[in-house]
């Protein structure tokens, strides 16, 4: 389980979260919406414990990231998958050696094993094995995003980061990704934490929402809840996809 107690993050003077507080159960998906530059992603870094926060507490599994060793720390990011935005692959490597990529360095495999769970995991997100010895540049942009989603399930981390899975994506392809992001919740029971702009994304995929704007949470709920809000911000979020 994830909690986030009254987290607080300033960058020189400008507070980019204020007061931050949730927590993702087991298996959901919490999605995170709210304008470009709000802070969104800076959460995820605290999640991951690429940042801590200048007050506040942020505990995964019953862990106080603030308060254990880097050993520790690194366990916990093991047990993470990450999905960048425009998915981040290596361009110099092979679609084999980017999907193996996390598992050279958390298992300890040898390059057999490796290729196997490549293969198997590239069919789990409905790609050939056949494009195992292509680059990058050769797939096109849902191709890489599903390439990027294997690489962050190959050595079955139990919670996976999506930041903006489906941008740039065209709407066809971003309704896959949403559908593969369901079905790896259900299969593997993965519990994921999404950024997104794409209000069909957090409507689709989510369990919880909430809406950051100015360093706070302004709302909060299930899908039903956000549809029905009554708050004028976020509707007009969510009828133009952006506030900016």
């Amino acid at each position: 389980m994830i909690e986030v107690k009254h987290i607080y993050k300033k960058f020189n003077n400008n507070i980019v979260l204020d007061d931050i507080s949730f927590v993702v159960p087991d298996g959901d998906t919490f999605t995170i919406i709210g304008g470009s530059g709000q802070g969104k992603s800076v959460i995820i870094k605290h999640l991951f414990g690429f940042l801590q926060p200048d007050k506040g507490e942020v505990i995964i599994d019953g862990k106080n990231l603030k308060q254990i060793s880097k050993y520790e720390l690194f366990e916990i990011q093991t047990n993470f998958g990450i999905v960048f935005q425009g998915g981040a692959l290596f361009d110099s490597l092979s679609i084999r050696d980017n999907v193996g990529f996390g598992l050279k360095w958390i298992k300890n495999l040898s390059q057999e094993q490796i290729d196997k769970i490549v293969i198997e995991t590239l069919r789990m997100v409905d790609l050939s094995p056949k494009i195992c010895n292509l680059k990058p540049v050769e797939l096109s942009g849902g191709m890489k995003k599903r390439v990027a989603v294997a690489r962050a399930i190959a050595y079955k981390p139990k919670y996976l980061l999506y930041d903006e899975p489906t941008t740039g994506l065209d709407p066809l392809t971003a309704d896959l990704i949403n559908n593969l992001i369901l079905h790896l919740q259900k299969e593997l029971k993965i519990t994921s934490i999404v950024v997104t702009h794409d209000m069909k994304t957090a409507y689709k995929i989510s369990d919880n929402i909430v809406m950051l704007q100015n360093g706070k949470f302004i709302e909060s709920g299930s899908p039903h809840d956000l549809k029905n809000t009554k708050n004028e911000l976020v509707k007009k979020f969510i009828d133009y996809g952006n506030i900016y």
